[in-house]
């Protein structure tokens, strides 16, 4: 009985454990100061996943979205503090507005990952008056944007502009009809201990494109939250563990656990006699 315990106790412990990769991080303010529109950043961690940032907003007739970084003094910017977004109307303004912000237009940064990640926490690095945040992720099943075949900066940038060019944030033609899923409304991260909010926490989504910026009422959840402004500078980004490629993500167990739990299990049928165990073994 004592082996079959102990075979018993191995295969369970096969099943229940996996390695697991470190979390991983991206600092966006790795690279010089300045446009950091397409460039890539890469993850600290056991993994290395790169990322591409690009900025959008309600700067189009009737609120279309548009790419900021096509037009000089535009994109996503880099002041070291953090990242911020200036809007295709935004090219000459200065402090606040060269953050992310929602006051005359609602700026977000579109993220695209090398491959898909569970996002779920964010640094600020600066803000002005409130610090409330939006967070969306894409779980349409196709994907929104694919840069295969592009080569360049300008060729990438083209087709996140061709993708978000008739969409809205909200109305018949939003986001939300598109595959992307609201997240949530990180709220008063500025408050929070190391300017930090964590998000995604119950039933956690991967995906390889988020959409993160200023609170953004049009996709909806935000309450009141919207009856002050959110002036931000996103300092970095974190995801959970990757999941490991070799566990079945369907938790279907591994041949080897199969084949020490099966035997053990046909050795569990116990019946008690007298004060005796005895084993009944399945025939065949």
């Amino acid at each position: 009985m004592k082996w079959v315990l102990v075979w018993l106790s191995l295969a369970s412990t096969l099943v229940m454990v996996a390695p697991a990769h470190a979390a991983l991080q991206w600092n966006l303010t790795s690279h010089p100061n300045g446009d950091v529109t397409d460039l890539k950043f890469i993850s600290t961690g056991s993994d290395a996943v790169g990322l591409r940032m690009y900025a959008i907003a309600d700067t189009g007739t009737n609120g279309l979205l548009q790419v900021a970084g096509v037009n000089s003094g535009t994109g996503t910017i880099d002041y070291g503090s953090g990242v911020g977004v200036k809007n295709n109307n935004e090219a000459k303004v200065g402090s606040p507005g060269h953050a992310m912000d929602n006051k005359m237009s609602k700026d977000m940064v579109l993220f695209v990952f090398d491959e898909p990640v569970t996002l779920e926490s964010l640094k600020i690095g600066w803000h002005y008056k409130d610090s409330d945040m939006t967070v969306m992720a894409f779980t349409g099943n196709t994907d929104p944007v694919t840069f295969k075949d592009q080569d360049d900066k300008n060729d990438r940038l083209a087709a996140v502009s061709n993708y978000f060019g008739d969409k809205t944030y909200g109305g018949t033609n939003n986001i939300g009809n598109a595959g992307w899923q609201l997240i949530g409304h990180p709220t008063n991260v500025a408050s929070n201990p190391n300017d930090t909010a964590t998000f995604n926490q119950t039933n956690p989504v991967t995906s390889s494109y988020w959409l993160i910026g200023a609170l953004n009422d049009a996709v909806g959840g935000a309450g009141s939250l919207s009856n002050s402004k959110d002036y931000v500078k996103l300092f970095s980004i974190g995801a959970g563990d990757l999941p490991d490629p070799e566990q079945n993500t369907n938790s279907v167990p591994a041949p080897t656990t199969l084949l020490l739990l099966g035997p053990g299990l046909l050795l569990l049928c116990v019946m008690r006699r007298r004060g005796h165990l005895f084993l009944r073994v399945a025939p065949g």
